[in-house]
């Protein structure tokens, strides 16, 4: 297996079930239902700049209206502050924490998680090639177009010197494909993969809502 299975069990005979998955082995993970974020982490101290890069060309198209039928309309981008990134000696530590406390770029689900990962990776690397992607209003979910979507936005301000092996993905697989599928190195049957479906896209559009991940479908 390349992807590692966290499991954790608190008292009351509470238990929970995730992976997590490096950028360079997501053709590992199976072909099964789940949901699914994608997430940045920071290896070396010069990367840190990068990633103050990227987040800091997050921006919004935003309308105001006031008294007086007056309106103001724009793009608003994120302010980050002065971090000095020379100031910090344990880089591991840094490391440790981005790790620990990551927030999602992307949140999507699946009917089967290869196939979309697979194509969200190989459209960001694409992209990544474009000087000036065309970005789609029309994004359906578990579709190709949704990969080149999130391929077009991340790569649309992705840091030409940071490594594209400083992404990861967790991903959240049903119980019910745990213990009734993948249990038994069987593939997800359709009947399997259709009840599963509505709860998915109930915990898609609650997380998305939630955290509201930067590279999100608008």
């Amino acid at each position: 297996m390349e992807y590692k299975e966290i499991k954790i069990d608190f008292l009351y005979g509470e238990n929970f079930i995730s992976y997590v998955c490096p950028y360079e082995k997501i053709a590992a993970i199976k072909s099964t239902p789940g949901i699914y974020s994608w997430h940045i982490r920071i290896k070396k101290k010069h990367q840190m700049h990068h990633l103050l890069s990227l987040f800091g060309n997050i921006s919004i198209q935003a309308e105001v209206k006031s008294t007086l039928r007056l309106k103001y309309q724009g793009e608003l981008k994120k302010q980050i502050g002065n971090i000095n990134t020379n100031s910090l000696d344990d880089v591991t530590l840094f490391s440790d924490s981005i790790f620990s406390v990551n927030y999602p770029l992307y949140i999507g689900i699946s009917t089967n998680l290869n196939k979309r990962l697979t194509t969200h990776k190989r459209q960001f690397e694409k992209q990544l090639g474009k000087l000036n992607p065309d970005l789609s209003t029309e994004i359906p979910a578990d579709s190709d177009v949704e990969s080149e979507y999130f391929g077009l936005r991340l790569a649309k301000i992705w840091p030409k010197k940071l490594s594209t092996d400083c992404l990861f993905v967790k991903f959240t697989i049903p119980r019910k494909c745990i213990d009734n599928c993948i249990s038994r190195s069987i593939n997800c049957h359709q009947e399997c993969i259709k009840k599963v479906t509505e709860d998915l896209l109930y915990c898609e559009t609650f997380l998305n809502t939630i955290f509201n991940p930067v590279f999100g479908r608008r």
